[in-house]
C-alpha cells in the first residue's frame, strides 16, 4: 500500500488529483491510500502524531501555513517520504529544491508529466526501502 498525502487549498484541484491517483494506480495495479489537506498545518499535525505518507504532492502557496514552511518542518523529523511541489509558480523553484523534493510540477498539470512523476516516486521509494533494508 502506498499512502499519499495531497496538500492544496483549491478542492476542486485536490478533488480531481485524487481521482487522477486512483486512476494511475488502477492503470499501474497499485494499491493507493490518499489523504487530502487543505492547509499546510492540518499536514504537519497529522505527520507529528505519527501518521506516515510515502509520497507528498505539496501546494506552494496555500493559506495559512504555505507549502515550503510546511515541506521544511515536516524534513526536521521525517525524510522517509518523496515529495513533489504542484504549483503555478515557477519562481519558488531554487528555494523549494531545499527541501529536497523529487519533482516540481507546474500548474495547469500535464496527466502524463504527473504520472511520470507518481512512478518515479513510487519507483525511489521501493530504492530507498531496499537501502535501508541493506543498512
Amino acid at each position: 500500500m502506498i499512502k499519499i498525502a495531497l496538500c492544496d487549498d483549491n478542492r476542486y484541484l485536490l478533488g480531481k488529483l485524487e481521482e487522477l491517483l486512483y486512476e494511475l494506480a488502477e492503470r499501474h495495479k497499485l494499491h493507493i491510500d490518499v489523504d487530502c489537506f487543505g492547509d499546510g498545518a492540518k499536514l504537519l499535525e497529522k505527520i507529528k502524531k505519527g501518521e506516515r505518507f510515502d509520497i507528498i504532492y505539496m501546494d506552494i502557496q496555500i493559506g495559512g501555513m504555505d507549502g515550503l514552511e510546511t515541506a521544511y518542518r515536516i524534513r526536521e523529523f521525517d525524510w522517509n517520504f518523496q515529495l513533489a511541489y504542484v504549483t503555478s509558480y515557477e519562481s519558488y523553484m531554487k528555494e523549494a529544491f531545499k527541501s529536497a523534493p523529487i519533482a516540481f510540477i507546474m500548474k495547469p498539470i500535464k496527466v502524463k508529466e504527473f504520472e511520470d512523476t507518481f512512478l518515479c516516486c513510487k519507483n525511489s521509494r521501493n530504492i530507498m526501502r531496499i537501502i535501508v533494508f541493506a543498512i
